[in-house]
């Protein structure tokens, strides 16, 4: 499942990460070497090189990153957006 998990772009982390906040700030994210466009999927590795997860870049904005995906073993795609929003459909009912 993770095969296209593989070829995405890497955003590294200038500095800890402990929190389990979907959000992370520009001034914690290390410049990439070669810019993402915004809204670009990308894997989120910690200062120590350790995966912390998947989520949407925007080098723009002081939002950096959005962290959509914890399990390295899961994928972001049309069936993960399909499933959760299924999830919030049936909690809304």
């Amino acid at each position: 499942m993770a095969a296209m998990s593989d070829a995405l772009p890497t955003v590294r982390l200038r500095n800890a990460w402990r929190s389990n906040h979907p959000w992370i700030f520009q001034k914690l994210v290390d410049k990439p070497a070669s810019k993402p466009k915004p809204g670009t999927l990308v894997d989120i590795v910690g200062v120590d090189g350790e995966w912390i997860g998947r989520g949407f870049y925007n080098g723009h904005s002081r939002i950096a990153l959005r962290i959509l995906e914890t399990d390295r073993e899961v994928d972001v795609d049309a069936a993960w957006f399909a499933r959760r929003i299924a999830a919030a459909v049936a909690l809304r009912r």
